[in-house]
């Protein structure tokens, strides 16, 4: 029996069936031949993996774990739209749809306050207090500096994007020398409206702190009905050394609905530094 064998014009015609893309999947030399709109889509996906890791590992924001959630969901449609085999013509209305679908994604995520993860790493300080600063995600202290000391060591940050009707913050806490330690406490001291042992604070366990009794001059007496006073902190940082702590409190308004309040806290003892604003 004779096998038949398509003629150039039965392989041309059946090409032209499926919209000009040949489903054979391997070329001459035995590879993986993709059709050009699953190579620019499978572009763009790789891209927002980019993005990914770039929020991930250099602004430290949660928003990047959704754009890697976005990357798998988006190369998952691009392999079941490979593997459907259909036209060409189809499959460039396919993946022009995906584009258009995950660029509208990918917009409203970018819209949103980036959340942080709580990082370390002091090389991390100018991205984020300048993204901070971008996106006004919370009122930050003119007096934050624009780097960290050189000692700066175990250094670890984080920031609340504002939200409703809740307040933002920026708080960072570091391990550094007496020089530097010094340098901050006098800064707290010169500078302080209330200044509040930490071991104070510590003991109220979360609870509205009632910094009366705590200001620095007459001018600062509390004068509200309700006074709170909050300040984050790093509590595993912190543990254990909260007798030789202080906290100076740069300004606050002492309310606790819509609360903003600038501090540092100092430990000359133990060598450490830790700044909040919100």
């Amino acid at each position: 029996m004779k096998s038949r064998v398509p003629t150039d014009n039965q392989v041309n015609n059946n090409n032209a069936n499926n919209g000009g893309y040949n489903n054979n999947s391997n070329n001459g030399n035995g590879g993986v031949k993709l059709p050009r709109p699953i190579l620019i889509e499978l572009f763009a996906a790789l891209t927002v993996y980019l993005v990914a890791l770039v929020f991930l590992l250099v602004i430290g924001s949660m928003t990047g774990i959704a754009f890697v959630i976005m990357g798998t969901v988006w190369t998952t449609l691009i392999k079941n739209t490979r593997q459907s085999n259909m036209p060409l013509n189809m499959m460039w209305k396919t993946c022009i749809t995906h584009i258009i679908t995950m660029g509208i994604i990918f917009a409203i995520l970018l819209s949103f306050p980036l959340m942080s993860m709580g990082n370390t790493g002091k090389w991390r300080y100018p991205l984020e207090k300048s993204y901070v600063q971008l996106r006004h995600t919370c009122r930050l202290a003119e007096w934050y500096p624009d780097k960290l000391p050189k000692d700066a060591e175990n250094c670890r940050m984080d920031y609340l994007p504002s939200m409703m009707q809740g307040n933002g913050y920026f708080a960072v806490s570091f391990d550094c020398g007496d020089d530097t330690a010094a340098e901050w406490e006098n800064f707290g001291k010169e500078n302080a409206a209330y200044i509040v042992p930490l071991s104070d604070y510590a003991a109220n366990d979360g609870g509205h702190f009632d910094p009366t009794g705590y200001a620095v001059s007459a001018d600062n007496n509390v004068q509200s009905i309700d006074p709170s006073l909050d300040v984050f902190y790093y509590e595993d940082m912190w543990k254990g050394c909260e007798e030789d702590s202080v906290i100076y409190v740069i300004y606050t308004n002492l309310d606790f609905n819509h609360p903003h309040t600038e501090a540092v806290i100092v430990n000359r003892k133990d060598g450490k530094v830790g700044f909040f604003t919100e």
